[in-house]
């Protein structure tokens, strides 16, 4: 026999045997449109629906009365009272090792932290109410959705939960299973509107009420109190109430499809830990970095502070790593040769043999040790007129960050230093005096042609000028243009007399 159903808006042509094995499944609802005689029926009114759904109700009824042992539920809260006092015994150690620390997952690769934190509690009290409600809510999940429901739940949970805290408190280190807690809520929730029809009293009440007590209980707690990871919480609910629309009640009709269900959750907990191994640094969340002198990316999450190197810039609470850039203006243009060396001048404080390996016009390595460990500086300079802009890399050698933020310094844009910003926005003043301060900015940035014409302009605004001959002098003399020659030779021609030009010649002259 052949019956039509209307399913998700859609109908369906099946058996009806098919029919009945979904209805007993659980699959078909009461209210499910079913053809009957050329009319359409709700599946409550089909002939054995309510027979067929005892069946299930039934099976569902002895998951919850037959004896049973719940190891997973005591596995985990065994597990997470050893390590607890392992951690104590230890001194820390475990928590070095095992704590969600951003820096560590991202830029180190340590992938198990998003699971292992979970293991880890920062005292008594935060241990015994997250087991609470381990034990309370996964002794009854366990009896209706089976072992490996539990424990994928709990560790899908924590890992999601372990993720999002290290987006959302990046520069904070957390621990504790609350996001595997409010997982297990979250599925519990799920199952119990899902099945509702199908569970015993007893089990229906702490699927309800139970649940959604603890759970808003939990959030106001977490709302109202200090150093809650608050958004573990929530994306570890999420997590649970989506797990637990795709897992059933444990029983034979329902197996197979949890299994496919476990081999998923399985493979999404291997690809959130395995992704920081593999690709962490990429997943670094970048902010804007404004240096005087240039603009750049840096990790979000980095803090101000001094590299082991001495550069100011940012960096990893643990110090571990570098990123600065910084300007600075020179009596006369630099060489590149000069600006490296100035570099490794600063790094031999800490390590006199350091040593330069130039790469490029504009990259150069430089190698040190400091407390035993080998690291490497690496920078990235721009000279433009008197102004020298150095970008510096300060990490351990072979540093898994460092080719990304050795990307970051060759993407930085240049941008002008703050000292002359304002005076360049004069070049088309009406006034002589500004003018000249912005043709000496031109000239102090290396754009000789501007300047030169800026100062051409200043010329016109006030003819014979002695002080616009003597600034014309010194900021093309000092930025070092061939245009030096010809501005001191028209100045001595047009103010053979003048004291203001004689002194710019000699200053020029005594710098070299």
């Amino acid at each position: 026999m052949i019956v039509r159903i209307q399913s998700d808006g859609e109908e369906r042509t099946l058996a009806l045997d098919e029919l009945e094995g979904l209805i007993r499944e659980g699959k078909v609802g009461p209210e499910t449109p079913i053809e009957r005689d050329g009319r359409w029926l709700a599946a409550r009114e089909w002939p054995g629906f309510a027979e067929l759904r005892r069946d299930t109700a039934a099976m569902v009824r002895a998951l919850w009365t037959r004896p049973t042992v719940p190891w997973v539920t005591a596995v985990i809260a065994g597990l997470a009272i050893r390590v607890h006092f392992a951690s104590i015994t230890t001194g820390g150690a475990l928590h070095g090792a095992l704590a969600r620390e951003t820096p560590a997952i991202l830029e180190r690769g340590e992938g198990w932290r998003l699971v292992g934190y979970g293991l880890l509690h920062s005292g008594l009290p935060h241990l015994l109410s997250n087991m609470t409600a381990i034990v309370v809510a996964g002794v009854a999940f366990e009896r209706i959705m089976g072992h490996a429901a539990l424990a994928n739940v709990i560790l899908l949970s924590v890992a999601t939960g372990g993720l999002a805290s290290a987006y959302s408190l990046p520069g904070t280190p957390s621990v504790g299973m609350s996001a595997g807690d409010f997982g297990l809520l979250g599925a519990c929730a799920a199952l119990g509107v899902r099945y509702g029809s199908l569970l015993p009293r007893a089990a229906l009440g702490i699927f309800g009420a139970t649940t959604a007590a603890f759970t808003l209980w939990a959030f106001a707690n977490g709302l109202t109190a200090e150093g809650v990871d608050n958004s573990a919480h929530a994306v570890g609910l999420v997590t649970g109430v989506v797990s637990g629309a795709f897992y059933q009640p444990n029983i034979e009709p329902w197996r197979a499809s949890n299994r496919w269900v476990h081999a998923g959750v399985l493979a999404i907990v291997a690809a959130l830990s395995l992704a920081p191994i593999v690709a962490g640094p990429s997943m670094v969340p970048m902010a804007t970095y404004e240096a005087d002198g240039a603009s750049l990316s840096r990790p979000s999450y980095w803090q101000v502070q001094v590299s082991r190197s001495g550069l100011r810039g940012y960096g990893p609470f643990d110090r571990s790593a570098a990123l600065a850039v910084s300007t600075r203006k020179h009596e006369h243009p630099p060489t590149a040769a000069e600006v490296v060396e100035a570099e490794r001048a600063r790094v031999a404080r800490l390590d006199k043999a350091a040593r330069v390996e130039v790469i490029d016009a504009e990259h150069a390595r430089i190698a040190y040790t400091v407390d035993g460990r080998d690291r490497e500086l690496w920078v990235r300079l721009a000279v433009r007129g008197l102004y020298a802009t150095v970008g510096g890399v300060d990490t351990a050698k072979g540093a898994r960050m460092a080719p990304r933020l050795q990307a970051v310094i060759d993407e930085w844009t240049l941008t002008t230093p703050t000292e002359e910003k304002a005076k360049l926005d004069g070049a088309s003043s009406s006034q002589w005096r500004v003018v000249i301060e912005a043709a000496a900015a031109q000239a102090a940035l290396g754009d000789e042609a501007a300047a030169v014409k800026s100062f051409a302009r200043a010329h016109e605004l006030k003819p014979g000028e002695d002080d616009i001959a003597a600034a014309e002098v010194e900021a093309l003399c000092r930025s070092a243009f061939p245009s030096c020659r010809d501005a001191v030779a028209r100045a001595l021609a047009a103010h053979p007399d003048s004291s203001k030009v004689t002194a710019a010649i000699a200053r020029v002259e005594a710098g070299g």
